[in-house]
């Protein structure tokens, strides 16, 4: 297992091929989703050493979400996986964008690293899960949301600051 800006590649794995969990933090399984295909980008720390060189990975696997993480596990390859606390994701929607994939996708960003000075060098990782129903990539985002709510983010400004307590609604544009 690898660590890299908060994530961390190639999560270890029990003799089932299931994810160890963090048995100090009360780590449990909370849902699992098969055959969800990733597509992870992230050319500063991304998988580029795993599939001949390049910068975008993209495979079918077990998407485990955790109380504490989201785990994807490869079904082929047990090189190629990938884990982030909730606290390192900055965002995570529906998209329907053909530009990202073929196929809805729940995209997540997850804390980069941030060039002041010059934006263009600024990384975000990105990653995409995919799946052929629609409905599944919907119970994936609630099930995220829920788990995410329930984890602390220690840089995150108190909702005083952005809308004195008023609840702010999220909308997925088709």
């Amino acid at each position: 297992m690898q660590h890299f800006g908060g994530y961390e590649r190639n999560p270890a794995r029990d003799a089932d091929n299931k994810p160890l969990l963090h048995s100090a933090g009360d780590e449990h399984i909370h849902k699992i989703f098969h055959d969800i295909v990733m597509i992870f980008e992230d050319k500063e720390y991304g998988m580029i050493n795993i599939k001949n060189g390049v910068d975008k990975y993209i495979d079918a696997g077990v998407l485990y979400i955790t109380t504490r993480r989201v785990i994807w596990l490869s079904r082929d390859d047990t090189n190629a996986s990938l884990g982030f606390p909730y606290t390192e994701m900055v965002l995570h929607a529906i998209s329907r964008d053909k530009g990202l994939y073929k196929n809805p996708c729940l995209l997540v960003q997850l804390n980069g690293t941030t060039d002041e000075e010059d934006e263009e060098n600024s990384t975000i990782p990105t990653v995409l899960f995919s799946t052929e129903e629609y409905a599944i990539l919907e119970k994936m985002f609630n099930d995220i949301t829920d788990m995410n709510s329930l984890n602390c983010h220690p840089e995150s400004p108190s909702d005083d600051e952005y809308n004195d307590g008023d609840e702010v609604d999220i909308i997925m544009q088709n």
